[in-house]
């Protein structure tokens, strides 16, 4: 009995140690999650007055976060997940009104998992309006010849165009356009909607915003003069 008696009592003692040490633990990861937290949401506040002292220093107006842009975005390249926001906009004057250059942050939910995502876009005003288009590159899973084809092979395997007017889409893709797309923006997923025209871009530096928005203004004077006054219709 006394043998029994000391191994319960050695057992509860073990039992209340090794209690006492996982709470300890559970303590020091509760701990350092709200430091991990505290840490990052110090960084993304820095990062947020760096990008608008760069903006501010350039001369151009920075928002902090817009919705309805973010939504609009959703909507022209038909986002997953919700709460769409753009964030940390640099307005910069462009050809035909403003360009803005903007990272959208959002969420996904996979099963019982929520995912958080970014994209950096550029919104681009243009002097008139669009069909509903869209100019993407290829892919490594497309096919060159099943969407708007040019005459030039070259650009219909680099790039995937599709529009809900296609002469309006042939009129766009004059050669020296084609040859701009080629030259300038491979790898740019571009989407006209209205009277404005949406790209995807890297990861979001706004030092580069001025470089897009002159490739656009760029983009601009290479469409025909007579395109937004008088686009082909269907």
């Amino acid at each position: 009995n006394m043998f029994a008696t000391i191994a319960a009592s050695a057992a509860a003692s073990n039992a209340s140690t090794w209690s006492s040490s996982s709470i300890g633990v559970k303590i020091l990861v509760g701990a350092a999650v709200v430091v991990i937290m505290l840490v990052g949401g110090w960084l993304a506040i820095l990062q947020r007055m760096r990008r608008q002292k760069w903006a501010e220093s350039q001369g151009f107006r920075y928002i902090k976060e817009d919705v309805d842009l973010g939504n609009a975005t959703r909507r022209v390249f038909r986002l997953a997940g919700r709460r769409h926001v753009a964030r940390d906009v640099v307005v910069i004057p462009s050809a035909a009104g403003t360009a803005l250059y903007y990272e959208v942050t959002w969420v996904e939910r996979h099963g019982e998992n929520k995912e958080k995502k970014k994209r950096t876009f550029m919104r681009y005003s243009l002097p008139g309006t669009l069909p509903r288009m869209r100019i993407k590159p290829e892919g490594m899973l497309g096919f060159a010849n099943d969407d708007i084809n040019t005459e030039w092979q070259a650009f219909n395997k680099e790039f995937d165009v599709k529009s809900e007017d296609e002469r309006a889409a042939h009129a766009l893709l004059t050669g020296p356009m084609q040859e701009f797309l080629m030259a300038r923006m491979r790898g740019l997923h571009i989407e006209f909607s209205g009277n404005e025209a949406f790209i995807v871009l890297g990861n979001y530096k706004p030092e580069n915003s001025v470089a897009y928005a002159g490739l656009m203004n760029e983009w601009l004077a290479v469409v025909p003069r007579f395109f937004f006054s008088a686009a082909p219709t269907r």
